[in-house]
């Protein structure tokens, strides 16, 4: 079993049930479904965020055996403190309480893992970015306090 237990804001942006037939953005707003994928391979893709990712019985078995219970600090603009925990097979308990998400200002991410997710998003696989575009899309992000024109950085973005 896996228990997440999210201030009230979290359980209203992410907290649909998991579903073996489900949209792309609804698919993404379900943190039990994020989970279960995340836990399955260790980490996330675009590819967990398929028709055929959503109907792996693997990945839906365990989102079905994570719970979300709200914890309520006062904040209603609360994102975190969020906590977890895993019961293993083996009868031990994981747990953990984040403070702070990966990502934000207090837990940034590195350089090179920036790097990594992006090249990675740039390369789906249904509408992929040539590795040139992706370079330059990542040179002119680096450099876009001295972009005079956006729309050099959206046509980075669009596959020729």
């Amino acid at each position: 079993a896996v228990r997440l237990t999210v201030p009230p804001l979290i359980r209203h942006l992410v907290g649909r049930a998991p579903r073996r037939v489900m949209e792309i953005n609804y698919a993404r707003l379900s943190a039990r479904y994020v989970l279960a994928a995340a836990l399955q391979s260790g980490h996330l893709s675009l590819t967990d965020f398929t028709p055929a990712a959503y109907e792996r019985d693997d990945v839906q078995a365990l989102a079905n055996r994570i719970s979300l219970s709200v914890q309520d600090d006062g904040d209603p603009n609360a994102l975190v403190p969020i906590g977890i925990e895993i019961d293993l097979v083996d009868g031990r308990m994981l747990s953990r309480r984040v403070r702070h998400v990966y990502g934000s200002p207090q837990n940034p991410m590195s350089r090179a893992a920036q790097i990594a997710k992006v090249r990675a998003c740039c390369a789906d696989p249904v509408q992929s970015l040539s590795e040139d575009r992706t370079d330059a899309l990542i040179a002119i992000v680096d450099a876009l306090e001295t972009v005079e024109d956006v729309a050099a950085l959206v046509d980075l973005t669009v596959p020729v």
